[in-house]
């Protein structure tokens, strides 16, 4: 198999896994009112694969992971599967709950592994390819959500995601089966592959260290935003528009997810990802802010007319925070390391992401659950706000040029689009 389709087979396995985790997105607001649960409780059961997810993270950074990426995204497709049909076949919450800790399982063994496969058989090209498949993950994952909540028995988007699963497992290893044995992370890169030499972690510059802390802190405050509005905008849009509201509630949410493929397909694709090269983490998080401090003013209007046109323009400017700060905090992160490490690397920038949205969000649904669900969501997004604006300051004031020198010297020789990795 050629390196462009095991790269789409690694690809297509990644997002698999991840839609597994927004599957029930629709089917929250449903949650809520059948399992009696409180704004603080359906947070904690949004982020109970959160709770699992960050430990699974750290822990697939560590050397035995790290060496046996093609090992390790396998066994991410089969928990997958296992938590589909726990969560299909269950009819309680203690089957919810177990189904969403195994998906953090599957997200926390596939983060890691997918980063380091992609990177040995793209090269540079892959640093960020990840976070695309975060997005397109999502959004798949909520769509097919949406459509089955929509028309069909709620918990059948679960048996036909774990179908599509198996698909991608066996596209996955036939791909696997294919590669040479030097295409798989364990040192060095795919033959042909333009990836550098690389370094460890402790070896890069102070600049580059630098920017690393800064594309962390921008890429948790940017993957924050979606889980606060994944976990909990369509339970707030639900209470106005009752309980067949399905398609009206979650709509917004789907919006945000679709502008952000969008984004990332728009820069990677046209040239907009020459105007934006060495610029990502800053407009990513800066229009993420304003879109925050919008859906903060939608959750304060709850109930009026002009609460879910608010919502969709404050998803639209949000959208910006994972499809370019999400990502080019990875990117940041990850530059000029070793092809090995980039799983060990990816896997903590995830972790710091992951466990942030998780803080955050089980916070706005316990002073939502004190509150009402609007407010808790109003101050949580507008705290949001608060932190990334104060990271963009930090940007402006001293970093943005050497984001935008240090993006030069690393594009490589098929054009400065590709910094922004397919």
């Amino acid at each position: 198999m050629t390196n462009r389709g095991a790269q789409a087979a690694i690809a297509g396995a990644f997002c698999a896994v991840m839609a597994g985790p927004n599957l029930p997105t629709a089917l929250l607001p449903s949650y809520r009112a059948d399992f009696g649960l409180s704004s603080f409780g359906l947070s904690l059961l949004f982020a109970m694969y959160l709770v699992v997810l960050v430990p699974a993270l750290l822990l697939a950074g560590k050397p035995w992971p790290r060496r046996n990426a093609a090992l390790l995204l396998p066994l991410a497709l089969l928990l997958a599967v296992a938590a589909d049909l726990i969560m299909g076949l269950g009819a309680g919450t203690a089957e919810v709950v177990i189904g969403r800790a195994l998906s953090g399982l599957s997200v926390g063994a596939a983060t890691g592994a997918a980063a380091a496969l992609v990177v040995a058989v793209a090269g540079e090209r892959g640093r960020g390819s990840v976070a695309t498949g975060n997005i397109i993950g999502g959004l798949l994952g909520t769509v097919l959500g949406v459509i089955t909540a929509q028309w069909l028995h709620g918990p059948t988007v679960y048996f036909v995601h774990a179908g599509v699963v198996v698909l991608a497992l066996t596209a996955l290893l036939l791909a696997l089966r294919g590669m040479s044995r030097s295409s798989v992370p364990v040192g060095t890169a795919a033959p042909g592959v333009a990836i550098g030499p690389g370094v460890a972690p402790g070896e890069r510059t102070p600049v580059q260290e630098r920017h690393a802390v800064l594309g962390t802190a921008a890429g948790a405050i940017c993957w924050t935003a979606p889980a606060l509005i994944l976990a909990l905008l369509p339970a707030m849009l639900r209470q106005a528009t009752g309980p067949t509201g399905v398609l009206a509630a979650t709509s917004p949410a789907v919006f945000f997810l679709a502008t952000a493929w969008a984004l990332q397909a728009l820069v990677r694709r046209t040239r907009v990802g020459n105007l934006v090269t060495g610029q990502e983490v800053t407009i990513g998080t800066t229009a993420c802010v304003v879109g925050l401090l919008i859906l903060s003013g939608s959750a304060l209007l709850q109930g009026s007319s002009a609460s879910v046109p608010l919502a969709f323009l404050g998803c639209a400017f949000a959208a910006a925070g994972p499809a370019l700060g999400y990502r080019g905090g990875m990117v940041l992160a990850t530059q000029g390391l070793a092809a090995h490490w980039q799983s060990a690397a990816t896997s903590r920038y995830a972790a710091i992401c992951y466990g942030s949205s998780a803080v955050l969000t089980i916070g706005t649904g316990a002073l939502g659950a004190a509150t009402s669900i609007g407010i808790g969501l109003a101050a949580g997004t507008a705290l949001l706000a608060l932190c990334g604006a104060a990271v963009v300051a930090v940007i402006l004031s001293s970093e943005a040029a050497r984001f935008r020198a240090e993006a030069a010297l690393t594009v490589p020789a098929s054009g400065p689009r590709s910094v922004l990795p397919a």
